[in-house]
């Protein structure tokens, strides 16, 4: 449960819940002070949670627990959080759609999650451009995460710096979800 685990785990499990004056505030306290606001915070937002998409400290811990053993670097299983992938899935949950290569036998390994019930609709693209899966956030039409308007440029810049051939799938998929997010 959330209450057992570190005064440190507790905090990088919410970093991402949180907004930047409330993430700002708890940086600056002490620890006595830490721990009030964390249990203020959850107390207010447990009293919010029907009305709004707040998860609950059980399924942050779910949250945490699933990217610390799927997105961690280097074989190690207690930084995913700190990923791209971890943030965005600490965030927003498990994704409603997934179109991955992530291993893929030439290319570019890429990861684009949907989450179309999430206000309107909102994907993200990850990029693992140097092949040792550390992916990237490249592109997403979520407010405030990383927006590139030429985000194929961009790729086609990277990807011939790493003498990696783009994969045609991955434009297709984000040319579909563009497509139907337009028609929408």
């Amino acid at each position: 449960a959330f209450d057992s685990l570190s005064l440190k785990d507790q905090i990088s499990e919410m970093r991402y819940l949180m907004s930047h004056t409330e993430a700002a505030t708890l940086d600056a306290l002490t620890i006595e002070g830490k721990n009030n606001f964390i249990r203020q915070y959850w107390k207010e937002h447990d009293a919010q949670r029907s009305a709004t998409d707040f998860i609950s400290q059980d399924e942050l811990v779910r949250r945490y627990r699933f990217v610390n053993e799927h997105f961690s670097a280097g074989g190690g299983k207690s930084d995913g959080w700190r990923s791209d992938r971890g943030r965005i899935y600490l965030k927003y949950g498990p994704w409603e759609e997934r179109t991955d290569q992530t291993h893929p036998a030439e290319g570019t390994a890429y990861d684009i999650w949907h989450y179309r019930s999430v206000k309107g609709g909102y994907y993200f693209v990850f990029v693992d451009v140097r092949a040792v899966s550390d992916f990237h956030l490249v592109h997403s039409n979520a407010p405030g995460e990383r927006y590139n308007a030429a985000w194929e440029e961009y790729f086609r810049t990277q990807l011939f710096m790493y003498r990696c051939p783009i994969d045609r799938n991955l434009t297709a998929a984000i040319f579909r979800q563009q497509r139907s997010d337009s028609a929408s």
